[in-house]
Order: structure tokens, then sequence, then C-alpha cells
């Protein structure tokens, strides 16, 4: 690919992130800085959802008797799987069933 290069991000054996950022322009570094920002509040508001469902599920079930006796949905997860791995290990043969020879004992 010819010598294409982009200045400011350009790596070379003398080139570090100082010297990266020393060479932007101010509005290379206005952008960095903007986008450096809007990824602090997307990460503080999903934060801040999670924490508010919990706080909701919480008030829910205290305002709502018949909820606080219904498992979480991570119970219910778990009970089906646990179902889904005992359907599966009882259709396996187990050591109680005898193995039978297809050959003749005088063979």
């Amino acid at each position: 690919m010819g010598g294409l290069a982009i200045p400011a991000l350009a790596q070379t054996e003398e080139s570090n992130w100082y010297t990266t950022l020393s060479s932007m322009d101010s509005s290379q570094l206005t952008l960095l800085i903007i986008l450096g920002v809007v990824l602090v509040v997307i990460v503080l508001l999903l934060i801040l959802m999670v924490y508010l469902m919990s706080f909701m599920a919480a008030v829910f079930k205290k305002e709502n008797p018949a909820l606080a006796n219904e498992p979480s949905w991570w119970d219910s997860f778990k009970t089906r799987y646990r179902d889904w791995e005992t359907d599966r290990k009882s259709t396996r043969l187990n050591s109680s069933h005898s193995a039978k020879s297809r050959m003749p004992s005088s063979a």
C-alpha cells in the first residue's frame, strides 16, 4: 500500500501517545475530547439504568406481595437448566443396564 500515512497517527519507533497528541491540531483534539465525554456519559447512563431497574423491581415486589413469591428470572432460568440437564441424563444408559453382546457366545 504505497507510502500513504496520516501524519498524526503514523507509528514510528520514536512516536508515542504524547507525540501523537502534540502533533494533533485543535479540531482533532476537540473531537477526541467530545468522543471521550460521550463515551463516559453512555457508560454512566447504562449504570444508572441497571440501578433503577433493580430498584424498581424491589419496589414492585414490596408493593405487590404476589410478585414477592414469584422467583426471579435468574432462579427460573436455573430451574429450567437443571431440569434440562436431568432430562438429558435420564435418556442415557447408566451402569444398571446390562450390556448384551450381539455376538453369540460360541463365536
